[in-house]
């Protein structure tokens, strides 16, 4: 698997980002939605659990 990027075939090659600070905060500003939004899932099923149990 790994030789395959040696090989003459391979069409992968390494391009320079463009407007890389833009980038990184889109993909920050993304994982940080992500991360409250499960922080917010699980406090809900952790409290209808509970409702469950009494």
């Amino acid at each position: 698997m790994l030789t395959h990027f040696a090989d003459r075939k391979n069409t992968l090659r390494l391009v320079k980002p463009e407007k890389l600070p833009g980038k990184l905060r889109e993909i920050s500003v993304t994982e940080l939605l992500v991360a409250l939004y499960a922080a917010w899932v699980m406090r809900r099923e952790t409290a209808a659990l509970g409702s469950v149990r009494a």
